[in-house]
């Protein structure tokens, strides 16, 4: 029993004496098994079997038994790269759909507000410094609004006022309705 483990660990299943299955030839996902990698685990100081693996992309990856006999590891990281790849791509079709004229149609449609919204209308919250109401917007990276107001509905009046003047036009424009 290695140092500084005792019989309980032994009973609670931590630590198991199994016999080594040789990986050697098999094939996880993308990854086959050439050899153990003793001096992988020697030098990370790993008290499970490591192998070295190839992946289908050519990339060499060592890997530890359960990691591969999981199904955790499938891939050097090629996968994970291919996915970020086509997210990436996904991202450039919608900005090439629903970004034009520096505005983000997507944006300016969304009535979702961030909880820690105090007067439940988008671009409208209440300022404790000043004790007042501020409504503010952004349209094509400019601040076209930031008033303060007395009254909450004054506020919100402005907000819509504003989003009917900038964003209506643009969305009707491009006719957004159609994406959504």
């Amino acid at each position: 029993m290695p140092n500084g483990w005792n019989a309980r660990f032994i009973r609670r299943g931590r630590m198991t004496m199994g016999k080594l299955i040789d990986l050697t030839g098999k094939r996880f996902g993308r990854l086959t098994v050439i050899e153990r990698d003793y001096e992988y685990q020697k030098s990370k100081k790993i008290n499970c079997a490591c192998w070295k693996c190839i992946c289908d992309c050519g990339n060499q990856k060592t890997v530890r038994s359960r990691s591969l006999m999981n199904g955790k590891t499938q891939s050097c990281g090629c996968i994970k790269n291919e996915r970020a790849l086509e997210s990436i791509t996904e991202l450039t079709k919608r900005r090439d759909i629903f970004l034009v004229e520096n505005t983000d149609l997507i944006q300016l449609s969304k009535a979702r507000i961030q909880k820690n919204n105090t007067s439940g209308t988008k671009g409208v919250y209440w300022n404790k410094r000043d004790k007042c109401w501020i409504a503010t917007m952004r349209f094509k990276g400019v601040d076209v609004l930031d008033k303060h107001f007395k009254n909450k509905q004054d506020a919100i009046n402005a907000r819509k006022e504003a989003e009917e003047k900038y964003f209506k036009p643009i969305l009707e424009k491009y006719d957004y309705e159609k994406f959504s």
